[in-house]
């Protein structure tokens, strides 16, 4: 019998899964109009359900790193740089925290 992931686990595993490969995909392991593995070597590597890899592959077209081409695969989108925020903390907000 298999045991199935609490709430948080599940949670923590797709978070995981999803930073994992915005991480290769920032590191240029997939390139800009490449092609992820595909659904079943993404289940196999990560050890998550097909529901569960399909919901991050989702969120991660959502997010705008990826697209999904129907009956293709999923294609990393390119052309996008990363955004830096610089924070500046001036005398007041200091003696204010």
């Amino acid at each position: 019998m298999r045991v199935r992931p609490t709430r948080e686990q599940f949670e923590q595993n797709l978070k995981q899964f999803m930073q994992t490969l915005q991480d290769e995909i920032m590191s240029g392991t997939y390139k800009a109009g490449a092609y992820l593995p595909s659904e079943k070597s993404l289940i196999k590597r990560f050890r998550m359900g097909s529901n569960s890899v399909r919901m991050g592959l989702e969120m991660l077209e959502k997010d705008g790193w990826i697209e999904k081409v129907p009956r293709v695969g999923n294609r990393v989108i390119g052309g996008k740089k990363p955004v830096q925020l610089k924070l500046a903390c001036g005398d007041l907000t200091e003696r204010n925290l």
